[in-house]
């Protein structure tokens, strides 16, 4: 269940990575650092089709246990993060 006061962030995400979301397989995600992630913030991954231009209907929701950004290290790009996520909920 979702706390109502924790931010979600939606991600448009394509069958290839979804499916690897919704399998457990990927548990990271490499982005921009554009939306204030933080940690314990909530990831809704939604799966979306390019040729169709529209939503599976399927989703997974996640936290994000860890965060890292550009000031972490060198690593990362300028404007880019890393977060580790667990998944929470699944939807089909």
């Amino acid at each position: 269940m979702i706390d109502r006061k924790t931010k979600i962030h939606e991600l448009k995400t394509t069958p290839p990575w979804f499916a690897m979301v919704y399998h457990g397989v990927k548990t990271a995600e490499l982005c921009k650092h554009d939306r204030n992630f933080a940690t314990g913030d909530h990831l809704r991954f939604r799966e979306y089709l390019l040729d169709k231009a529209c939503y599976t209907g399927s989703e997974v929701i996640a936290t994000i246990t860890d965060l890292m950004t550009d000031s972490d290290g060198p690593w990362l790009a300028k404007g880019h993060c890393m977060l580790s996520f667990k998944i929470l909920e699944l939807k089909k």
